[in-house]
């Protein structure tokens, strides 16, 4: 292998060639020399044993010039030299090191494929010294889609579907020095489109043919040497996986897009959800909302109550009415009355003027009164009698006010059990709970975790994305405080985080200490919070079977147990128990 040394405005480079190549200042150019005056094709240079044999292409000097070591020829600008040193690496091969890295480079900086996939077809097509490329998508429908063309022209027939077909169909290279005599000689597509030679291979990941790269010549061309059959085959497989990224991400997208256009406040959920508990609930909800039926909506603290009855506002006959939401636990009782139903002036110290309350303002709409639980008892009856008679009177009249309102409760709390307690009325739940609607906590649909928690980012940090550890943590949590919780916890660190990619650490820091952590709060698996907390839950359990065989006669449950009655009576008083002997 013999090196040339190329001279050119002061700049010596010196290369090992082993493969006939062109050198110039042509983008075609297998050797492209930047400072060269002319853009074109300097000379065809094709190594020998000893020599190496000139083309030029341009200059006074025609036919071949022979170049043995020591010698120079110059053309133009140009000077062309070969010297015996051995320690220079080849050049082809260092070209094709740098066309590859070069278009990796472009695909990690660029938004789209085009300027990536055009890159790939100009070194290709340069290295390959042909001036024509294309790359060609499959379509859904089985045809091909023209992505990215070079050297061809608006109205081109641009190539033989048969050859595209056979590329696909064997996912194997196709090459052809010339179309007269090769296979595809009486294709008239081919022939149409003064292709002589061609070279194809197919863009294949994972065993799917994506598409097929192409590149080719209306003149006549030496072939493809073995080692630029190995450059267009890593070529096409560095563009296959740039396709398949994009076409995974437009696919994802659309995926996600579908899923916000299907859930997030659409006409068929309020709720991001794939979960079945909940989709369940959601078409309960749309049933009653066209009804007149009353509705309790029950959940944890956080799942979305509010969001529900809203959704349910919207969609019933009462949605161009208001929307008012009060929360009944929040407010104390002495002042809840008066905002429910108003108070006319002086009716109680500080009433300086009349005020009307929520059941007048949301006059042909909606009331939600949540944590309905939590209301007192006087005012349970003053409810019922607004309920029934669709009248109210404001605190200090004695005047009825008409209102049309539908009123929707909710609570995190199970009424039924309120009422058999006796400190809520029956008849004021059988009035509300016409249908009760129950919202399943997060932690009993965690397939929701994962959506809940990109959405949630992408609207605090919309470049961000979470780690690997912090996605395993967050399906960990048990988040008591629901989609409340995990909303804080994203908005938290996506406000504290000083990069894009959100760790466990940003997620945890500043971390609001309580049952509703989560992460540290019951566990249901367990049957507690610790596992002594479960072993003491199964005795006492154990316990109260044992009470109940032995009729309340703790002595003899003591006996039924194994243990002493002084070890029963412990577990007892742990548990608060009397522990005085039943006669």
């Amino acid at each position: 292998m013999k090196n040339l040394v190329l001279l050119s405005s002061g700049n010596i480079r010196t290369l090992a060639i082993s493969n006939l190549v062109t050198v110039g200042g042509s983008q075609s150019s297998g050797i492209r020399i930047s400072s060269l005056k002319n853009k074109d094709d300097y000379s065809l240079i094709v190594p020998g044993e000893s020599e190496i044999v000139l083309h030029p292409l341009k200059g006074k000097k025609k036919g071949p010039v022979i170049l043995k070591v020591g010698e120079i020829f110059c053309i133009e600008d140009l000077t062309i030299g070969i010297s015996a040193d051995q320690h220079v690496q080849d050049s082809t091969k260092v070209s094709f090191i740098n066309d590859y890295e070069e278009c990796i480079q472009s695909f990690s900086g660029a938004e789209d494929l085009s300027s990536s996939m055009n890159l790939i077809l100009d070194n290709l097509t340069r290295a390959s010294a042909m001036e024509k490329g294309l790359i060609i998508l499959k379509n859904p429908k089985g045809g091909f889609d023209l992505i990215i063309k070079k050297g061809i022209e608006k109205n081109d027939s641009w190539l033989s579907e048969k050859l595209i077909q056979t590329t696909l169909a064997t996912q194997k290279p196709h090459l052809i020095q010339n179309v007269i005599g090769s296979p595809f000689e009486g294709n008239r597509s081919l022939i149409a489109s003064g292709f002589i030679s061609i070279a194809t291979w197919p863009l294949v990941v994972r065993g799917e043919s994506l598409g097929v790269l192409v590149i080719g010549s209306t003149k006549p061309h030496s072939g493809l040497t073995e080692d630029l059959r190995k450059h267009g085959q890593n070529l096409a497989q560095l563009a296959a996986l740039m396709l398949w990224f994009q076409l995974r991400e437009v696919k994802l997208r659309e995926e996600v897009k579908h899923l916000r256009q299907t859930h997030v406040g659409s006409n068929d959920s309020p709720f991001l959800t794939t979960d079945p508990k909940l989709i369940s609930t959601v078409q309960l909800a749309k049933q009653v909302s066209s009804t007149k039926l009353s509705v309790v909506i029950q959940g944890e603290t956080g799942v979305g109550k509010e969001l529900l009855s809203k959704w349910i506002h919207d969609h019933s006959d009462r949605k161009d009415g208001p929307f008012v939401a009060v929360n009944c636990g929040a407010i104390p009782g002495e002042l809840l009355e008066s905002i429910l139903f108003g108070h006319k002036k002086g009716s109680f110290t500080g009433a300086i003027n009349d005020q009307i309350g929520k059941f007048q303002s949301a006059h042909n709409g909606t009331l939600f009164l949540d944590e309905i639980g939590d209301l007192p008892e006087k005012l349970q009856v003053k409810l019922l009698r607004a309920l029934q008679e669709k009248v109210i009177e404001p605190l200090g009249s004695n005047k009825p006010v008409p209102i049309d309102v539908r009123v929707i409760a909710a609570t995190h709390k199970t009424l039924s059990q309120l009422v058999q307690q006796k400190t809520f009325r029956a008849d004021l739940y059988f009035r509300l709970a016409e249908v009760v609607v129950v919202i399943p906590p997060l932690r009993d649909r965690p397939s929701d975790i994962g959506p809940l928690a990109t959405e949630f980012l992408k609207s605090y940090l919309p470049e961000g994305r979470l780690s690997t550890r912090s996605w395993n943590w967050l399906k960990s949590r048990e988040w008591r405080g629901n989609g409340r919780e995990l909303l804080s916890s994203i908005k938290r660190a996506a406000v504290l985080s000083t990069k894009l990619e959100i760790e466990i650490e940003d997620l945890t820091r500043g971390e609001p200490i309580g049952p509703a952590t989560g992460g540290e709060g019951l566990k249901p698996w367990l049957g507690g919070e610790t596992l002594e907390d479960a072993k003491t839950k199964f005795i006492l359990s154990k316990v109260e079977l044992a009470l109940q065989q032995a009729d309340g006669q703790r002595t003899k449950a003591a006996e039924l147990l194994g243990v002493t009655p002084r070890t029963l009576f412990r577990y007892l008083e742990n548990k608060g128990e009397d522990l005085t002997e039943p006669s």
